[in-house]
C-alpha cells in the first residue's frame, strides 16, 4: 500500500483496501500465509509529520505446536499506528509496517483453540489423584520406627 504524500491534505483520508497475503512473505514450514489482508486506515497529515491509523485483519493457517494438526489463525490488529516525520518522501510504502504489525501478532507456538480436540491432548494420561501433605509426613514417620 503506497501513499502519494502531496496528495494528502489537512483533512483524514481513508484508505480502506485488501492486500495479497504474499506481502507476509511466510516461507516457514509450520505457517502458510493465504488470506488477503483486509486493512482499514485513516491517513492524517499534520505540520511535523504524517500519522496512519487503523486496523488490520487476517488468517494464517498455522501448525498446531503440540498434535501438527493445521488451524486456521485469525489476526486482529486494532491499534496500528506509524508515523513518518517531516520531510516527508514524496511516496510512502505502508506495506512493510503492516507486515511488521501482523508477523508480531503470531504466536510463537500455535495450540488448538479452546473447545477444539487437540489430538495431544487425547494421548496425555488423565491427571493424577493430588497428594495431601499428611499421607507425605506418615512415610517418613515409618522411617523413624
Amino acid at each position: 500500500m503506497i501513499l502519494h504524500t502531496p496528495d494528502l491534505g489537512a483533512d483524514p483520508l481513508p484508505l480502506e483496501g485488501v492486500l495479497p497475503a504474499e506481502i507476509l512473505e511466510l516461507e516457514e514450514e509450520f505457517a502458510q500465509a493465504e488470506a488477503p489482508i483486509v486493512t482499514r486506515l485513516v491517513a492524517q497529515r499534520t505540520e511535523e509529520e504524517l500519522l496512519v491509523s487503523g486496523t488490520l485483519q487476517t488468517t494464517v493457517r498455522l501448525q498446531c505446536g503440540r498434535c501438527c494438526a493445521w488451524i486456521d489463525w485469525p489476526i486482529h490488529v486494532n491499534g496500528f499506528l506509524v508515523r513518518f516525520q517531516e520531510p516527508l518522501d514524496e511516496w510512502i510504502d505502508l506495506t512493510p509496517a503492516i507486515r511488521e504489525d501482523i508477523l508480531l501478532a503470531l504466536p510463537i507456538v500455535a495450540t488448538c483453540p479452546p473447545g477444539q480436540v487437540c489430538e495431544w491432548e487425547e494421548r496425555q494420561a488423565p491427571p493424577a489423584e493430588p497428594v495431601h501433605g499428611q499421607d507425605v509426613w506418615k512415610a517418613l514417620d515409618q522411617l523413624k520406627e
